[in-house]
């Protein structure tokens, strides 16, 4: 790779804090001696790393891992989770008790946007509710736009997390990877399994999609029944998230379904009545075997029929 003077000045001064960084680690740690490190050998293997180190606990670390460049000009990452057995971290909607991650990119340079990328969630059941998450090992694909194709992108992400078995465990994560313009990486093959199991939109899904919602007042508060569309007899795991001053439930399957349709409903707490809903944008992620569907709705049938009770489907 072919660098101009300014892209010559940038990499320096990567170099130079990498450098700053591993001097310091060294005095912290009493190996100043360990100065072969600092050859410029090893600097370029340090840029050109694939991930960060684990961060964490027994119970569940994280890492970064490097990825590719796509053919519309993003670069690929990878949040890694290495869970204990018995453990599972949460998913964008956490569910009744769950702890969603948050991200802070604010120390990240030369990057223009940074999306994460969830893989359908499962729904599990604790001591404390209905949770959305994951139970084994899992990945979260990163999508970044660099803000300069041709320069390094300095991915710096502050995380925050949650671990839970019968007890939870909040984590913090300081991680930093940079990733080369043309860089080539052993990750991106797990990066593109993960990539996989998230949900696609309606448009690219067929057999499976939500036709129907409507927001109705019942004697157990107000829900939303939500009726879809299947090709597929097998049972759908069904989320749905919407404004964040509303919670809503573990959807309950109705037994008035067939064979290519299926009811549900889904109690809406904090919400006042059904007319406070009118106009609410919801996001639907609908997962049927080796189906996962994402599909927005804009909440505008409200029924005023009350009285009905909830028979969830055994």
């Amino acid at each position: 790779m072919c660098l101009n003077l300014q892209q010559r000045t940038n990499y320096i001064l990567i170099r130079r804090k990498i450098v700053e960084s591993i001097r310091v680690r060294f005095l912290a740690t009493g190996l100043l001696a360990a100065k072969f490190l600092l050859s410029s050998v090893v600097l370029d293997a340090v840029l050109a790393a694939d991930a960060t180190r684990w961060e964490g606990s027994e119970q569940a670390r994280v890492r970064l891992v490097a990825g590719a460049r796509d053919a519309e000009g993003y670069i690929y990452a990878g949040l890694q989770f290495d869970l204990a057995k018995g453990w599972k971290t949460y998913w964008r909607e956490p569910g009744d008790s769950g702890i969603a991650p948050t991200f802070s990119w604010k120390a990240s340079g030369n990057v223009s946007t940074v999306d994460v990328l969830w893989p359908a969630p499962i729904r599990f059941r604790d001591d404390f509710g209905q949770n959305n998450g994951y139970k084994k090992d899992t990945l979260l694909p990163i999508r970044i736009r660099p803000a300069d194709a041709s320069e390094p992108v300095s991915l710096n992400l502050a995380l925050q997390y949650g671990v839970c078995r019968e007890l939870c465990i909040p984590g913090r994560a300081e991680l930093n990877l940079i990733i080369m313009p043309d860089n080539v990486s052993p990750h991106q093959a797990l990066i593109d399994h993960h990539m996989e199991l998230v949900p696609k939109p309606v448009s690219a899904v067929s057999g499976l999609r939500v036709s129907s919602v409507t927001v109705r007042d019942e004697d157990e508060g107000v829900f939303l029944s939500v009726e879809l569309e299947r090709a597929l007899p097998a049972p759908v795991n069904l989320f749905v998230e919407g404004p964040d001053t509303y919670h809503f439930e573990a959807p309950c399957e109705q037994p008035d379904g067939d064979a290519t349709h299926s009811r549900y409903l889904i109690r809406v707490q904090d919400a006042k009545s059904a007319g406070s809903l009118k106009g609410a944008e919801l996001l639907f992620t609908a997962v049927q075997a080796d189906l996962r569907l994402e599909q927005s709705w804009r909440l505008d049938r409200i029924s005023y029929d009350t009285g009905r009770t909830r028979i969830c489907k055994q």
